[in-house]
């Protein structure tokens, strides 16, 4: 299991484009978890590493999955389905 890197405090801008109905919607609530290493992370295309952002809803909205971002090397990809639960699970969050 990784830990939590809190070293990275800035939103890439193409997290935030990958998140901007939710964000125009909701407000930026989009928060960094931690970063996979090369070989750590599971989705195809990533395998070199990438950072792992979260998008948290507001507390009394209740939507299903997780919604997060993979970001690594200006690619960004938003993933809305259970995959998002075992990216968080990667993770002490």
């Amino acid at each position: 299991m990784q830990t939590i890197m809190k070293q990275r405090k800035d939103i890439p801008e193409e997290v935030k484009n990958a998140l901007k109905e939710e964000i125009s919607q909701y407000g930026d609530r989009v928060s960094f978890v931690g970063s996979f290493g090369k070989g750590e992370c599971p989705v195809e295309g990533f395998e070199d590493g990438a950072d792992l952002f979260l998008f948290r809803n507001p507390g009394d909205l209740d939507i299903g999955f997780p919604l997060v971002v993979l970001f690594a090397g200006g690619k960004a990809v938003d993933i809305r389905e259970r995959l998002s639960l075992l990216l968080l699970r990667s993770f002490k969050y």
